[in-house]
């Protein structure tokens, strides 16, 4: 039987070993002990890894896994059986070192891991469960603890098995994980029916409100619309706005002496400025509206009572405060309005009233 060595040129040349190349080294397995044979059948498989590459100085490779040391090959330039016996027994050893050195270390990192899985066990339960987000939900589960080497669910497990403190640790962390998602569960789906509860309401009331919006203006064409309109609406080409409007008017009547409000304009605050064509040309100007906190004068607020008095019993007013501030100009106009509300029926209308005679 032969095995081959081979000798890579840059490790020859860090070696220090004037040769390169494969050798066969001719043998016979039944010289060789049983360590022997099935070490040198290991560094026939180039899948198998048992010692780590670094454990040897660079020199001669068997399938480029085997690295032994250089003090056991001697010249001539090809190896000898004994002296691939030998590189074979230092393998050997060097791996059965490895071998117990990574017992202890298991060892003693099986310690630490049971000594932080009963620190876990010992906490309190809601430190032993984690919240996190899934597909748009928050969900529960068991936080185990960071162990060292090894997946920390399993080797929880494992502990588990030999430690009854750290089992029911996590059997409680367990249960309360499932009953917290329950509970969660639960309420989601009550969510979601109220929700759909809600939904289907506001639609029914949708549907009624259309109803007796179509059977108001039906009645309020019968009552007060002239031939034309009525016909119109028979035939069914009365627009619904047209009759809307008209119902407006008629809510409003009673208070068409008033002026209404005229919205400020950007030209009411800045006096701008003409551009090449001779356009008027204005700065940027905020406009807002304040509701809440503020005041009006001697006049603004009998003309609310004369607006109040002359207006439907069930309207509701508004004063209001309208702001254009231009900061180019260092300009500010305030002017004063009173937003009147009146429900028809299912219609819902708003208009504004000056709060002077005076043209705006």
């Amino acid at each position: 039987m032969k095995a081959t060595i081979t000798i890579d040129k840059k490790d020859a040349l860090l070696a220090g070993l004037n040769n390169e190349g494969k050798y066969d080294v001719e043998f016979d397995p039944a010289d060789l002990t049983k360590e022997e044979r099935e070490e040198l059948a290991g560094c026939f498989n180039v899948t198998r890894d048992v010692v780590p590459k670094n454990v040897y100085p660079r020199g001669y490779t068997f399938k480029s896994e085997w690295k032994p040391a250089l003090d056991t090959i001697h010249k001539p330039v090809a190896p000898t059986v004994d002296e691939m016996r030998k590189v074979l027994n230092d393998r050997i050893r060097v791996r059965k070192e490895l071998e117990k050195i990574e017992v202890e270390l298991a060892r003693k990192v099986w310690g630490q891991n049971v000594s932080r899985a009963v620190e876990w066990a010992e906490s309190p339960p809601e430190k032993r469960i984690e919240h996190h987000q899934y597909m748009g939900s928050f969900t529960n589960s068991v936080r185990f603890p960071v162990l060292e080497g090894t997946n920390g669910k399993e080797t929880m497990k494992a502990i588990a098995e030999e430690n009854p403190v750290v089992k029911d640790a996590i059997d409680d962390a367990e249960s309360l994980a499932f009953w917290l998602n329950l509970e969660r569960s639960v309420s989601e789906l009550r969510n979601i029916n109220e929700r759909a509860k809600k939904e289907a309401e506001e639609k029914a009331e949708k549907e009624a409100s259309m109803i007796r919006r179509k059977a108001q203006i039906d009645t309020w064409v019968a009552e007060h619309g002239d031939e034309n309109m009525k016909e119109r609406h028979a035939a069914g080409l009365l627009s619904e706005t047209e009759v809307v409007d008209a119902i407006r008017n008629q809510a409003y009547a009673a208070l068409d002496k008033f002026p209404r409000y005229v919205r400020i304009k950007a030209s009411d605050v800045c006096n701008g400025y003409e551009d090449y064509d001779g356009k008027t040309i204005y700065h940027d100007v905020d406009f807002s509206v304040m509701r809440n906190d503020i005041y009006l004068d001697a006049q603004e607020f009998d003309r609310m009572k004369e607006i109040r008095a002359a207006a439907p019993e069930h309207a509701v007013i508004f004063p209001r405060k309208h702001y254009g501030r231009c900061d180019e100009c260092d300009e500010t106009v305030i002017r004063t309005g009173f937003l009147v509300t009146i429900k028809v029926g299912e219609l819902s209308f708003s208009r504004e009233y000056a709060a002077t005679d005076e043209s705006e």
